[in-house]
């Protein structure tokens, strides 16, 4: 099968003639864009031109007339509501279980969470944390945890 292939390439080649093979395909550009297609500027914006805003009207302002005021009525005296002292917040319970304190990044095990300075645990914030135990922010107040 493949001699016959190899024949068959052959006898193509010998019988096409050699001026088909070296004939070269040339293009005038001029003759593909025909002179009706628009040219444009490659500089120049192509959107359509915005409308020019109309002037604005000046606005007549008219005067409003003067309040009266009646001078017979009664003023009333108001009396300012009573103040309620603030409800005391207490601190929530805190209980720590265990503390990694000498590396980079200390730690602690409180209330059953690994927490590290920064951190937040039942509202109260972990400012530091070191041998002696943990100082935490709870409502703008700091106390120590041992």
């Amino acid at each position: 099968m493949r001699n016959y292939i190899y024949i068959l390439a052959i006898i193509t080649f010998i019988l096409i003639p050699n001026s088909v093979w070296s004939e070269r395909v040339q293009f005038n550009i001029d003759e593909l864009i025909p002179e009706s297609l628009p040219t444009r500027e490659p500089f120049v914006s192509q959107l359509p031109d915005k409308p020019k805003p109309k002037p604005k009207q000046p606005v007549a302002i008219r005067a409003k007339p003067p309040k009266t005021f009646n001078t017979n009525t009664r003023r009333e005296t108001l009396t300012p509501a009573p103040v309620q002292p603030p409800k005391a917040i207490q601190m929530p319970q805190l209980v720590i279980s265990g503390i990694i304190w000498n590396t980079d990044k200390p730690q602690a095990i409180v209330n059953g969470q690994v927490v590290e300075e920064g951190d937040t645990v039942s509202k109260a914030k972990i400012i530091a944390i070191n041998k002696d135990g943990i100082e935490v922010s709870f409502s703008g107040k700091k106390a120590m945890i041992k």
